[in-house]
């Protein structure tokens, strides 16, 4: 009998559980509400807009000469440094001449003598006392060590050294007591007044430099420095004069010279610069920065009535590196620009707040 009522309550037992699952699966499972993702948002900023290319670069001085000695011998005096500013022939060193002047009054003998020999053979050859050949053999006496004369004169005046041109002296090769000759530099003169730029640019801008030439505005600035000297927050503007038909197969560059045409009073040839070619430029357009934009061109804006997301693709019509240009209709648009890469069409969305980009 005991045995009889408990395989009726084991049976039970089972049958509430069986019953329990049962209405347990009737039963509608609850909604569970997600919260909404959170978004940072943004408005398109009016603003001019230029499509830029910098560089680093260093100022040269578009004329520039190396005063090289035309004769050898030991430089005495170098009368200039380097920062002097020189007028052209200003004398600016002096080489012993002593031996040039030995060889000068050699000449100068011979060449007297030369020349008292073919006067005197002239008369006579007039007067038909000398013969044709006396007096060709006098003449070309005579036109041998004029030359000698002339040349040692020439000698002597190179001694003396002058300033090329009006400029400042960039560098002083040498000094006093050394022996010079005329592959070994003294001075290199240089124009404050011409500076140059001289750039290498990558190949894929060859084609917009190409179009863009005449139109293409300059910038050049230097570094800021820690002195905060307002001369070095300057921007000057330059222009381009020149550029290389063709590009290096080595390095896959073309080189661009541009003039200094600004104010260039805190430029000095050597100075470390900073070039801006401005390739392409709109003016007064609205933007967005380029963490708007997902894959294929398409952006996320959000309705600010139901808080809801929506994708639409744009049609970029102008960029820089940072930014890009949107329709005027979109001005006021409020997009997304965090938390939209796992967002659906139509979703809500919490904004956590606003950036000014």
């Amino acid at each position: 009998m005991a045995r009889v009522i408990k395989y009726i309550m084991v049976i039970a037992v089972l049958g509430a559980v069986v019953a329990l699952w049962y209405f347990q699966g009737m039963r509608s499972p609850e909604q569970v509400q997600r919260p909404d993702p959170p978004v940072t948002v943004v408005t398109p900023r009016q603003a001019d807009l230029q499509e830029t290319i910098t560089l680093g670069g260093h100022i040269e001085s578009e004329t520039t000469i190396t005063v090289l000695p035309r004769v050898s011998g030991l430089l005495e005096e170098l009368y200039v440094e380097a920062g002097d500013a020189v007028n052209a022939g200003d004398i600016i060193g002096e080489i012993d001449k002593e031996p040039l002047r030995l060889q000068y009054l050699q000449a100068e003998a011979a060449y007297l003598a030369a020349k008292s020999v073919f006067e005197r053979t002239s008369r006579l050859y007039e007067s038909k006392a000398a013969t044709l050949q006396d007096y060709d053999q006098a003449r070309t006496q005579y036109n041998t060590y004029k030359a000698q004369y002339d040349l040692a004169k020439l000698q002597m005046s190179y001694t003396t050294l002058r300033a090329p041109m009006d400029g400042v002296v960039l560098v002083r090769h040498t000094s006093p007591g050394s022996l010079v000759s005329p592959q070994v530099p003294i001075v290199t003169v240089g124009n404050h007044d011409t500076l140059k730029i001289t750039s290498m640019l990558p190949e894929r801008f060859y084609d917009t430099f190409l179009d863009h030439l005449d139109s293409m505005t300059v910038l050049v600035s230097r570094p800021v420095t820690p002195n905060g000297n307002p001369a070095n927050s300057m921007v000057i503007e330059a222009e381009i004069t020149r550029m290389s038909p063709y590009v290096t197969p080595e390095t896959k560059k073309f080189e661009v010279v541009s003039r200094v045409t600004g104010g260039q009073l805190s430029l000095r040839p050597g100075m470390y610069v900073t070039v801006t070619y401005v390739m392409d430029e709109r003016i007064g357009v609205y933007s967005l920065p380029h963490g708007v934009m997902t894959a294929g061109s398409r952006v996320w804006y959000v309705d600010p009535e139901v808080h809801t997301a929506h994708r639409i693709t744009m049609d970029v019509s102008f960029a820089t590196e940072t930014r890009f240009a949107v329709p005027d209709e979109y001005r006021d648009t409020i997009f997304i620009i965090e938390g939209q890469h796992f967002l659906q069409d139509g979703q809500r969305v919490r904004i956590l707040g606003q950036r000014d980009l």
